[in-house]
């Protein structure tokens, strides 16, 4: 979902509610920064716990390219895990719109 922007981050959200909100308005309800992929993943404080857990797999892949592009099977196993608990933090948090 997260590689076709299908996923429930303001960046993508927005685009779609009436009326649409412009780009630098989609913020995150916790930090109030642009909510796309690269902060939910990488910046976003309310996640930070998370990428403690996955910090060895953060340092292998640095950038949102990177990471959902993984390089072996144990690497695709684990990159769907980190955005799955991504995804119920989020949910959790009630951050998603």
């Amino acid at each position: 979902r997260w590689r076709l922007s299908c996923h429930k981050l303001r960046i993508e959200t927005g685009r779609y509610s009436y009326p649409i909100i412009p780009r630098d308005e989609r913020r995150c309800r916790m930090c109030l920064t642009v909510e796309d992929e690269s902060h939910a993943l990488f910046t976003c404080p309310a996640h930070s716990f998370i990428r403690m857990k996955f910090f060895p797999l953060l340092c292998r892949y640095t950038t949102v390219t990177l990471l959902l592009n993984p390089q072996s099977s144990e690497d695709v196993i684990q990159v769907g895990t980190y955005i799955g608990e991504i995804e119920k933090n989020m949910q959790k948090l009630k951050m998603c719109t």
